[in-house]
């Protein structure tokens, strides 16, 4: 928040507004994901990596935002055992 504001008094507002943010990109992608294996539908792409690896992180680095469960399509896609070299030896 130091990043976005100088005022003490104005963080709480940004850290809750980054929240709505990364709630809104979200469900954009729970929606552009559907019901295909990867981002992109049957076709996989660097975009899986970032995805797979944000939706990782923010259910543990955003203390605010507990709601990955709200996005069903981007649940099934991080709890599906990755089966691209190198993340799967991470695994």
């Amino acid at each position: 928040p130091h990043r976005y504001t100088t005022d003490e008094a104005c963080i709480p507002s940004v850290q809750a507004r980054a929240i709505e943010t990364v709630d809104e990109i979200f469900r954009i992608l729970d929606g552009r994901m559907g019901d295909g294996p990867w981002l992109l539908g049957e076709r996989f792409s660097a975009c899986d990596h970032a995805l797979h690896m944000y939706c990782t992180w923010i259910e543990v680095d955003l203390e605010g935002l507990k709601r990955l469960s709200n996005y069903p399509n981007l649940v099934r896609f991080v709890k599906t055992p990755p089966r691209w070299r190198g993340v799967s030896k991470a695994y």
